[in-house]
């Protein structure tokens, strides 16, 4: 029994050291990947004291160009909605104003009416021409990689 007690206990105390073998060798494969993960979007490792590095154009871009894309596209988004409402504001104020014309003579004529509208209305101005959010997310990604991209050596 007593020799067989002892067996055990070097058992497990082995396997407990082996244990804390891996743990530490976890421990120091964690740490060295949090480097080298930092070094990629760093200017390189920290500093002795502490300090971390200042970052390269690669963390600044992934910081700055999210927040960006996406005011350009609200900010598409509000000027499509603007020239929409002005449209739409412009179509109505002709219309009141055709109405104000007609209603100020003596007689309602429906031709005059309709001669009036199409003189005083907005339906005239094209709103089509302009371009959708992921048009300009396109042509923004194009030039990018036209400005950045691989050089042809040729």
């Amino acid at each position: 029994g007593v020799r067989e007690s002892r067996v055990e206990l070097e058992r497990i105390r082995s396997l407990y050291i082996a244990n804390e073998r891996l743990i530490a060798d976890a421990k120091a494969k964690i740490v060295e990947l949090e480097q080298g993960w930092w070094q990629v979007f760093t200017a390189g490792p920290a500093a002795e004291d502490g300090t971390p590095p200042q970052p390269d154009i690669l963390a600044q871009l992934a910081e700055n160009a999210p927040p960006a894309i996406l005011l350009l596209f609200l900010l598409s988004t509000l000027s499509a909605l603007y020239r929409y409402n002005l449209r739409m504001a412009g179509f109505y104020h002709g219309r009141a104003d055709a109405l104000e014309l007609v209603t100020a003579e003596a007689q309602v004529d429906p031709e005059r009416l309709e001669a009036y509208a199409r003189a005083l209305g907005a339906d005239g101005v094209d709103f089509r021409g302009t371009k959708t959010p992921s048009d300009q997310a396109g042509e923004m990604a194009s030039a990018i990689i036209q400005r950045f991209g691989p050089k042809d050596k040729n």
